[in-house]
């Protein structure tokens, strides 16, 4: 099943309407009718229209639905690209979170030890 196929089922589901979803992405109607004709959604795209619908992000990917453009590889190596680029800014983004969790621990311990009788 196609993720535009999926985001039409939500949109019958939950009884809302294309123009909520949109507004709700900031891009205008055109904009947002060449995504669904392509089935060409980011990942950025897909988790706010994951919050949208108050559906986890592994929704659109948990029945085998391809992200890649079998007709299009110019499209698709642009996607890994992407996709790459997520993969080193959430890593670059955990580390950073690892490191203050680190220190948070550090200045935790630090307080504790003072309070010792």
């Amino acid at each position: 099943m196609t993720i535009t196929k999926k985001i039409e089922d939500l949109l019958q589901e939950q009884r809302r309407r294309h123009k909520e979803l949109y507004e709700y992405l900031g891009i205008t109607k055109g904009g947002y009718h060449a995504r669904r004709k392509r089935d060409n959604w980011t990942g950025n795209a897909l988790k706010q229209i994951s919050d949208f619908f108050e559906v986890d992000y592994d929704y659109w990917f948990d029945d085998g639905t391809s992200v890649l453009n079998e007709a299009n590889p110019e499209y698709n190596s642009k996607q890994t690209g992407k996709f790459l680029g997520i993969i080193s800014k959430l890593q670059q983004e955990n580390k950073l979170l690892l490191e203050k969790n680190s220190t948070l621990n550090d200045k935790i311990i630090k307080l504790l030890e003072q309070k010792k009788p």
